[in-house]
């Protein structure tokens, strides 16, 4: 059933990146190949240099694969809870159970030579979801008329976070997906607010504080006034800061189990923004040395450097970005909207996370970054962004050949 499902994803895949011409079809294609090799390096390094079975790492992930090999010889959904807690008949647990659901429809149904190539089934449907959603990230930051962009499309595509993120057993890649749908409907009609209703429900569903995000946009696009969405953004700020209670209250409501604080370190939040540090993951990649968030999440020290390698080339043209936005009048309040969904989000993770973060934990923060990037790279010529990207690579090598 898994090869039939994929197979019908990939035509509608096919369908979709034709829109935008020839040309487009032709590299997001390449991409999906280039995602799909990607996937196969990543797990095999996971399994022969990690020691993972199957590529499949400790913690989430491994949650994943039992509950949906569970699934697959014979057990019953509300028993799902006996695998792991997760899998418990409660809101926050619905979609886990969704998901090994989905894990075992595609990789499962039946087992495909082995457990190891049958969940590459589940990782190219979700590459094709990942490269789907750099299109429509591709097409909401497109002015009308404008040509497709694809420097934006590659530095989407080479944000390594993406990339690994389909190609390991989590969820978040979907909830990046539908964020990007839900951020490409207009709303402009009835029948686009309902389907922009039931986007973000599915969002809240897969991650609820997605809803940080959701609100000021869908308050913003329904209403046609962005000054609806900069108060929307503004409140779930001053509920960060002020409304400590009612997030207790709500935290605990939805199952959040570990423990969080309010005590707000301005400090952490930056280094979650600058996070991963070049220095420091040019030394780790270097020595081989990681921690316990690569080896639980599936994450390697390559992918941390990647990741750093990326803010290096990415977060200067963002900063350009924001500063040539909020000097501009016809776009300072859109630029406030996105600059505010950086900071709620910086402040959900300094609550809830105390700042710690992981690749996957970059997703959210990745469509205000890539607004002021993109506002950024609009402000320079072709000559401009060669000598500025010689400069960065240059700047990396330096830094690669003399960190010890």
């Amino acid at each position: 059933m898994g090869i039939f499902l994929l197979a019908g994803a990939l035509i509608l895949f096919e369908n979709q990146v034709k829109k935008n011409g020839p040309k487009a079809a032709y590299v997001l294609n390449l991409a999906l190949v280039v995602y799909i090799v990607f996937s196969i390096i990543l797990n095999d390094y996971l399994q022969y240099v990690y020691g993972w079975e199957y590529g499949v790492a400790g913690a989430d992930l491994l949650a994943h694969f039992e509950g949906a090999r569970a699934l697959a010889e014979g057990t019953r959904i509300i028993d799902l809870h006996n695998v792991a807690y997760r899998f418990e008949m409660s809101f926050s647990g619905i979609t886990y159970i969704l998901y090994a659901l989905l894990v075992k429809i595609i990789s499962f149904s039946p087992v495909i030579v082995s457990y190891r190539v049958s969940l590459h089934l589940m990782y190219t449907l979700q590459m094709i979801v990942a490269v789907l959603a750099a299109d429509n990230l591709c097409t909401l930051f497109r002015k009308e008329k404008e040509k497709y962009n694809y420097i934006l499309l590659f530095v989407i595509l080479s944000c390594v976070c993406v990339a690994q993120q389909a190609s390991i057993l989590m969820r978040d890649i979907w909830v990046f997906y539908f964020l990007t749908l839900l951020f490409k409907n207009s709303f402009d009609s009835r029948k686009d607010i309902i389907v922009g209703i039931l986007i973000l429900a599915i969002c809240a569903l897969l991650r609820l504080y997605t809803i940080i995000l959701t609100i000021p946009f869908f308050a913003w696009k329904t209403t046609k006034k962005i000054k609806t969405g900069i108060v929307a953004s503004f409140a779930i700020l001053m509920f960060f800061l002020a409304g400590q209670k009612m997030i207790y209250a709500v935290a605990i409501a939805f199952g959040i189990k570990w423990e969080f604080d309010f005590n707000f370190n301005i400090e952490s939040i930056i280094r979650y923004f600058l996070f991963p540090n070049i220095m420091t993951q040019t030394h780790n990649v270097q020595h081989m040395s990681t921690n316990y968030h690569a080896i639980f999440g599936g994450n390697t020290e390559w992918i941390y450097y990647m990741l750093s390698c990326w803010n290096v080339y990415v977060y200067p043209l963002a900063c350009y970005g924001i500063l040539k936005t909020l000097t501009n009048r016809k776009k300072v309040e859109e630029g406030i909207v996105w600059l505010c969904q950086i900071i709620n989000i910086g402040l959900l993770y300094s609550v809830f996370y105390d700042s710690v973060t992981e690749p996957r934990h970059k997703l959210l923060i990745l469509f205000g970054v890539l607004f002021f990037f993109n506002e950024g790279i609009r402000k320079l010529n072709k000559k401009a962004i060669i000598v500025y990207s010689f400069a960065v690579v240059s700047c990396l090598m330096g830094i690669f050949a003399f960190v010890g």
